[in-house]
């Protein structure tokens, strides 16, 4: 499948950055030149950080302590209505920032193939969850999903929450993990997206994400 832009997505635990880096690996030993992005959290370096901030003083935002001294936030924004209706705003003009330049910008002097490890559709799912409003991605979400470039590729790395839990240390939930999943999927379901099952052998994985190219 010829493209210019892979975005893998899904649950944390799983096996994003992993199998980005060996993928990357694996076609650069075969001469393609190959690219690596990390979106979560470098996209919200604009209006996000004084909304996170200001959510953290309120209350909105709780911080858990897991068992292992873990420290992990917890956005409730579906707690205030003034969060839950400007929070996917300050989130879109953070991800179009974040896009133009690292995607459409870099397009002009890059010809490879660029792997983001999360994107604008992670983006999205937690926004969802946050604020849980679908009233919001019915209208507005498409606004998201257009910044995704054109000639790109989406695949969801679908993982069970169990298996995601014991990968990560810092999730706060399992709940979390099943409200994000349902999303994901529905997502791709929606969408036609490739989805691949990572309960499975590390391998026989890589071997599909090779085939997409293929």
């Amino acid at each position: 499948m010829k493209s210019n832009n892979l975005f893998l997505i899904g649950l944390d635990g799983a096996g994003k950055t992993t199998h980005a880096k060996k993928l990357i690996d694996k076609l650069t030993m075969q001469g393609k030149k190959t690219r690596y992005v990390y979106m979560r959290g470098y996209s919200r370096v604009f209006l996000a950080v004084p909304f996170l901030v200001i959510s953290r003083l309120l209350g909105v935002t709780r911080v858990h302590v897991l068992e292992d001294g873990i420290k992990v936030s917890e956005y409730r924004f579906y707690t205030n209505k003034v969060f839950k209706t400007f929070w996917p705003f300050v989130s879109l003009i953070d991800s179009l920032l974040y896009s133009f330049i690292f995607f459409h910008l870099c397009s002009i002097s890059y010809k490879g193939l660029t792997i983001s490890d999360r994107s604008i559709v992670d983006t999205l799912v937690d926004i969802i969850a946050d604020t849980q409003d679908c009233y919001f991605f019915k209208h507005y979400g498409r606004y998201f999903l257009n910044l995704i470039p054109k000639n790109s590729v989406v695949v969801l790395l679908d993982v069970d929450e169990k298996t995601a839990i014991k990968r990560k240390k810092d999730v706060l939930n399992l709940r979390y993990l099943k409200k994000r999943r349902a999303i994901y999927r529905k997502l791709a379901d929606r969408y036609k997206w490739v989805i691949i099952n990572t309960n499975t052998d590390f391998d026989i994985v890589h071997q599909k994400l090779l085939r997409v190219f293929d």
